[in-house]
């Protein structure tokens, strides 16, 4: 019970239905270690984890960096 507690924000975080929630969802499916991730997109693991738990918010360049590391591209839906 008290593991899953903490991880509730990240489960929260990741079913955002923002651009946020998109790339956290994107990060889980992967495949990819977070610590290779972090360091593809030039940024540290715990400031990953953070903006994975919804503590933190990233720049624009650094979603651009975590993007690219994921393969993700933005495109406009209508």
């Amino acid at each position: 019970p008290e593991m899953a507690a903490r991880d509730q924000p990240r489960k929260e975080a990741r079913e955002e239905a923002t651009l946020s929630g998109q790339l956290r969802r994107a990060v889980h499916a992967s495949g990819l270690s977070l610590s290779a991730i972090a360091a593809g997109a030039g940024i540290t693991p715990l400031l990953l984890d953070e903006f994975l738990t919804g503590q933190r918010t990233l720049r624009s360049d650094v979603i651009d960096r975590l993007a690219n590391v994921l393969g993700c591209q933005l495109r406009q839906v209508r």
